[in-house]
């Protein structure tokens, strides 16, 4: 698939310029400034070579747009904003120099990059994964139109122990205005499976997950998931071993926030076995069970 070509867009005390190694030499002045790189993955930049090199690796990751932020009156470049590569929730990033903090400038840089991530990249939802001190970064997410997702414990090489990262994210439903889907929240168990690559597949072309690893030739072990961030949603790992005939004396709860129905609907559509049908409870809510391919039960619930 051809990559798209960045195009040039601004705002209107701003100009994004595609990213280019010739910035270097203005943003070096950005990333050698402790203060800015405070909650940086990295230490403050020894020297431009540090920058132009940073800038080549961002440039190379497939999928990766990067813009240069200029101020229109003077043309210098103060900053930079863009999507990380190869990922699997697109992800952005951005960082201004200090001098232009508190100006309302960064905010103006990051609404236009998210207006071109949803208009013209397609994207369906962005995250960025903000320092929990950040206070100033997870100001700018809310006032975008960013929500907290979740969360992340990370640690950087430079640092002495863990920190925590807010998970934030916008989908294109809430940027143009309208109700977001959820999908389900809240489950990681580890099923033994015979055939890892087939139930992987199971998972995938049957019940709408996706396959987030696969390890080994053959598959020895898989994580599956129905997530739309990169915290949250149901995750399962599906781990090779010898496995019994018939149906396994595990159920798996998925709480759904949408429409169950068409969730039921859909399964049966594709011919997945329905163990119990969908139909409401006493105690507030709507659940069905399915079988998965090796006899596992799935029960889908959700309130009403």
């Amino acid at each position: 698939m051809r990559k798209h070509e960045l195009q040039e867009v601004s705002t209107e005390r701003l100009i994004l310029r595609p990213l280019r190694v010739s910035m270097a030499n203005e943003l070096w002045f950005v990333f050698r400034d402790e203060e800015v790189m405070r909650y940086w993955e990295t230490l403050p930049h020894e020297d431009e070579g540090v920058t132009a090199e940073m800038i080549e690796g961002l440039m190379a990751q497939p999928e990766a747009h990067w813009w240069g932020i200029v101020r229109r009156e003077k043309q210098d470049v103060i900053g930079m904003v863009g999507y990380l590569g190869n990922v699997g929730v697109p992800g952005m990033g951005y960082i201004l120099g200090r001098q232009f903090w508190g100006q309302g400038l960064g905010r103006e840089a990051v609404q236009r990059a998210v207006g071109y991530g949803f208009e013209m990249l397609g994207l369906a939802r962005i995250e960025l994964w903000i320092h929990e001190l950040n206070v100033a970064s997870l100001g700018l997410a809310r006032r975008v139109g960013f929500l907290r997702r979740g969360q992340l414990n990370m640690r950087y090489g430079h640092d002495e122990g863990p920190h925590r990262k807010w998970v934030y994210g916008l989908s294109a439903e809430r940027w143009y205005g309208q109700a977001e889907e959820i999908g389900c929240y809240g489950l990681e168990p580890v099923l033994t499976v015979g055939d890892v690559g087939e139930t992987a597949v199971f998972y995938r072309d049957q019940l709408g997950f996706h396959i987030e690893l696969l390890y080994g030739e053959p598959p020895v072990h898989a994580v599956v998931a129905w997530a739309n961030w990169s915290t949250g949603g149901a995750r399962i790992q599906l781990t090779a071993g010898e496995m019994g005939e018939g149906e396994k004396g595990v159920a798996l709860y998925m709480h759904i926030d949408g429409d169950l129905a068409a969730h039921y609907e859909r399964f049966v559509a594709k011919g997945v076995v329905v163990q119990r049908p969908l139909q409401r409870y006493p105690w507030g809510r709507q659940e069905f069970d399915i079988l998965d391919c090796n006899g596992y039960i799935l029960r889908f619930g959700a309130v009403i």
